[in-house]
């Protein structure tokens, strides 16, 4: 084979390597834009957190509590405490629970409300003591709501 023979088109070499090129500008381009997507969706996502945390963050009346599901902040004495009770969790281990009585405004039955405690909450809190919890959550069971700050709510004495 001699290299005569070899017949190159050189007009088409910078043509392909332009073309090369482009497709690695074009994937370039293409992964940058998401980054900026998932980056400026990140920013509003965080605009909207900080927000809703703001306006999350003020104490409603029990009354109002009994009728949210989930982001309850409430500020409240807490008026009643039961013995704990040991219970079985699903995955097998145990854990203590208290079933407590929280109030708050006049103190009247509707600015009631069961507060159940779990774990290290049980000895943290006695009665008298007032508290604000943060994102927590109700639960209804036979026709009672209950309060609890669950795993991403938070709970402190005042």
């Amino acid at each position: 084979m001699d290299l005569e023979s070899l017949s190159v088109d050189r007009a088409s070499i910078p043509l392909q390597v332009y073309s090369v090129r482009t497709d690695i500008f074009q994937l370039l381009f293409g992964q940058i834009k998401n980054l900026i997507y998932h980056f400026d969706n990140f920013l509003t996502k965080l605009i909207i957190v900080q927000n809703c945390s703001r306006n999350m963050a003020e104490s409603v009346p029990i009354s109002e509590a009994k009728k949210m599901r989930s982001g309850v902040n409430v500020e409240a004495e807490l008026i009643s405490k039961t013995e704990p009770r040991t219970v079985n969790l699903k995955n097998g281990g145990t854990v203590d629970v208290c079933d407590a009585v929280i109030a708050n405004e006049d103190k009247s039955e509707e600015n009631k409300m069961k507060l159940t405690l779990w774990g290290d909450d049980i000895k943290a809190y006695d009665v008298g003591d007032n508290i604000v919890i943060e994102n927590g959550y109700t639960n209804e069971f036979k026709g009672e709501v209950s309060l609890t700050k669950g795993k991403f709510g938070t709970m402190k004495k005042i």
